[in-house]
């Protein structure tokens, strides 16, 4: 199987090519494959075969295996399939220096792998397509278009890449750019849409852009935004609702429109099911409580160390979920308490008027 090679990394997706996780991660393990492209010692291999998925004895998809140097059997990766594991897994079982190899999160296209990466509907595309008499001239538009991917990296609905319109002839001609470098960008859906993106070269408008265009709601190099995994209609429904949600009970309302919200979902539609869950969990222990004990849960999770970062984003967006009930109490909390002081206020008044001695034990039972 190691064919002379010491070092092999294979990409096992489903045979039967109904794998959407498996379209979604491929342009990582390209990514990485580019990167030890001149290690001749180093075979990447993309699996689909169903009697040598048979063989590895692989059951979920995609999956990522390796042989190290002389060994028979395989052994599956550990963790995320992303761009920093994969590159770890290879240093580690090569055991070299590869102190040369600099990691970079751009996923580069090719004529062979332009098609399958872009034709993804589930995902959006930033890209940057520049020349070898330009590549001088855009090296701070490369080095902007990889730290927009190093700030995405863990976001799969986003691909960042370039094409090198001096090696990659055909693709390029099919751009028809004029002047290099240029940029493009592909939404979700029909890819036979492209827009040329024609903004500031800045970080923080390409961050901007980007974010507008997604609603990943990053920050540059990767902190989430409070913003990031919420939707707006279910915030908005939980503020209509949030009496009710303090009292915990008759929450049935409420829970049959955050499932239709969330069922139409156009941002965020991944997490937005989430706001069910906890509306069903205060509804069913008749206590807000609940949110109390949910939040203690994820904080454990957070900081026992043991999630993978794509894990600890996922979370970290429920959480942003959970903050949006908190902050809704708080400031209904806060808005009781105004008005508490105005009725005070407006029976001092009445009271003084009828007399002009308020005793103690009044004020004290209207309070």
């Amino acid at each position: 199987m190691t064919n002379g090679k010491k070092f092999i990394l294979l990409y096992v997706v489903s045979a039967d090519g109904y794998c959407d996780a498996c379209t979604d991660l491929y342009p990582e393990f390209i990514t990485v494959a580019s990167l030890f492209a001149r290690e001749k010692n180093i075979f990447f291999g993309k699996v689909s075969d169903s009697k040598l998925i048979d063989m590895l004895d692989i059951k979920e998809f995609p999956s990522v295996v390796y042989y190290e140097h002389g060994s028979a059997s395989h052994q599956p990766l550990l963790g995320d399939i992303s761009i920093d594991n994969l590159v770890s897994t290879v240093k580690k079982g090569m055991r070299g220096d590869f102190s040369d190899i600099q990691i970079k999160y751009t996923v580069p296209l090719t004529d062979s792998t332009f098609e399958e990466c872009i034709a993804n509907p589930r995902q959006h595309a930033f890209i940057i397509v520049y020349d070898k008499d330009s590549a001088s001239t855009a090296e701070a538009e490369l080095k902007l278009f990889e730290d927009l991917a190093m700030t995405f990296k863990h976001d799969e609905e986003l691909l960042i890449g370039s094409i090198n319109a001096t090696k990659e002839i055909k693709l390029a001609g099919d751009f028809a750019v004029k002047r290099y470098p240029a940029f493009y960008w592909y939404g979700k859906g029909d890819k036979s849409i492209r827009k040329r993106y024609g903004g500031r070269m800045d970080i923080d408008e390409l961050l901007a852009f980007v974010n507008d265009q997604t609603n990943l709601d990053r920050k540059l190099g990767g902190e989430l935004m409070e913003s990031a995994g919420r939707v707006p209609e279910l915030d908005t429904l939980v503020a209509m609702y949030i009496d009710d949600i303090m009292e915990g009970v008759e929450l049935e309302a409420a829970i049959a429109d955050a499932k239709e919200y969330a069922k139409n979902a156009k941002i965020n539609r991944k997490y937005a099911p989430y706001y069910v869950t906890l509306l069903k969990k205060i509804n069913d222990a008749g206590k807000v409580e609940v949110i109390d004990e949910e939040r203690d849960h994820q904080v454990k999770l957070l900081t026992i160390g043991e999630l993978t970062p794509k894990q600890k984003d996922d979370l970290m967006r429920k959480r942003n979920i959970l903050h949006r009930f908190v902050d809704e109490m708080a400031m209904r909390l806060i808005d009781g308490d105004r008005e508490t002081v105005r009725v005070v206020r407006g029976n001092k008044q009445n009271k003084a008027k009828k007399s002009d001695h308020v005793q103690h034990d009044d004020l004290h039972q209207e309070l």
